[in-house]
């Protein structure tokens, strides 16, 4: 440990936050919760669905506003009626949108170290990498769901740090955007490295003990946030190729286009590498990918845009 970090190091134990610190947490909004379950059963019921949305005039509003818009009106007349909404958007869409919306609410926009913009608009990104990504190994609608919430909450360990220890994780931050002195490059940050040492554990474990002990999300979505950052054993698992494998390449690839709340020099550096082959993608499958990928980015904006 450096002597800078030793003088800034917190030593945070992630399920004692959870356990200690739990009012001060965000709970998942009840909204989520009876969404979830009307969704889960097999005859799902729009009238249900557009009264559980109509509860909040903001969300019912923004869903209003998305339908209506170019990505998903596809040129169709405007409508005003919520129920006409959700069936020009579809279940699952109406699903994906209500979280989106939600999420960055739970959250104070300002006065931590991180861009909430810039943080929401890569989770957005990230849960539609790996939904295309998906969509290629011809995954079940169950799995896509999957993807898309833990993409969008794979780094939700990170508000949690920078809530529990804003003025350390904000230095933290500061190290990772320093640039080197004139004509060097600067050396590359291992950001969950760095959390561990100044914090005693990193987005990745912090995320994935709260997401499992307060929120009770599926283990699945559990295990996708834990290992996004570092696959290890992940790869040789048959299973994680639908889940945290994903997760893990859309993350990068996300680093790969600059769509990211770190610092450059804490991206993800790598490439896609094995992942990518363990995935059945070939080299062609990187170009054949570009248009997915741009249009991601435009609707990760559009999401942004209305939350």
């Amino acid at each position: 440990m450096t002597k800078s970090a030793t003088k800034e190091a917190v030593v945070i134990d992630p399920l004692q936050v959870v356990v200690n610190e739990g009012a001060k947490l965000p709970s998942l909004p009840e909204v989520l919760l009876r969404l979830d379950r009307e969704l889960a059963k097999d005859d799902v019921d729009l009238a249900k669905i557009g009264k559980l949305v109509g509860m909040d005039p903001v969300l019912s509003g923004q869903i209003l506003r998305l339908a209506n818009s170019a990505w998903y009106s596809r040129g169709g007349k405007p409508i005003q009626e919520l129920s006409r909404a959700l069936i020009r958007l579809g279940i699952p869409t109406t699903k994906e949108l209500v979280h989106a919306l939600v999420m960055p609410s739970l959250f104070p926009k300002r006065g931590g170290s991180i861009d909430m913009d810039a943080f929401w608009k890569h989770s957005f990104a990230v849960a539609l990498f790996a939904q295309a990504i998906g969509r290629r190994r011809k995954l079940s609608r169950e799995k896509l769901d999957l993807l898309w919430t833990a993409g969008l909450l794979h780094d939700i360990g990170a508000l949690l740090l920078d809530l529990v220890a804003t003025e350390t994780y904000r230095r933290l931050i500061r190290i990772c955007d320093q640039t080197a002195d004139e004509g060097s490059e600067p050396l590359p940050i291992d950001l969950c490295a760095l959390e561990r040492e100044w914090l005693g554990t990193d987005h990745a474990i912090m995320g994935s003990i709260f997401l499992q002990k307060f929120w009770k999300l599926p283990e699945d979505i559990v295990w996708c946030v834990r290992y996004h950052e570092d696959l290890g054993w992940a790869l040789d698992e048959p299973e994680a190729l639908d889940s945290i494998v994903p997760i893990h390449v859309a993350v990068s690839l996300c680093d790969q286009n600059s769509v990211s709340w770190v610092p450059p020099r804490a991206r993800q550096s790598v490439g896609l590498g094995e992942a990518w082959k363990r995935l059945g993608f070939g080299d062609d499958a990187v170009a054949e990918m570009a248009e997915e990928v741009e249009k991601a980015m435009e609707q990760a904006e559009l999401m942004l845009r209305a939350s």
